[in-house]
C-alpha cells in the first residue's frame, strides 16, 4: 500500500466480496491500516465474487452516503 500519512481525518469505504479471487484479507488489511492511520473507514462485503452482484445500486448508495458523512444510512 502507498504511504498513508495523508489518510488521517479522511473517509474511505471498502467494499469487497469474500468469494472474490482477490483475497478478502487485502480488503481487511486496507481497512485496518487506514484506521490505524486515523482515517474513518466504512467496510462492507457482498456475496457473489468478482464484479458487483445483488443490489448494486443499494451498495453504491450506502458507500456514497458513508463518504458524504451520513452515518445513519448503511
Amino acid at each position: 500500500m502507498p504511504d498513508l500519512k495523508g489518510a488521517k481525518g479522511k473517509r474511505f469505504y471498502v467494499l469487497h466480496s469474500p468469494e472474490d479471487f482477490i483475497p478478502i484479507k487485502m480488503a481487511e488489511t486496507a481497512r485496518d491500516e487506514l484506521k490505524a492511520k486515523g482515517a474513518e473507514v466504512g467496510y462492507a462485503t457482498y456475496e457473489g465474487g468478482h464484479g458487483w452482484r445483488g443490489d448494486v445500486y443499494g451498495l453504491m448508495r450506502a458507500g456514497f452516503a458513508y463518504l458524504a458523512g451520513d452515518t445513519k444510512r448503511k
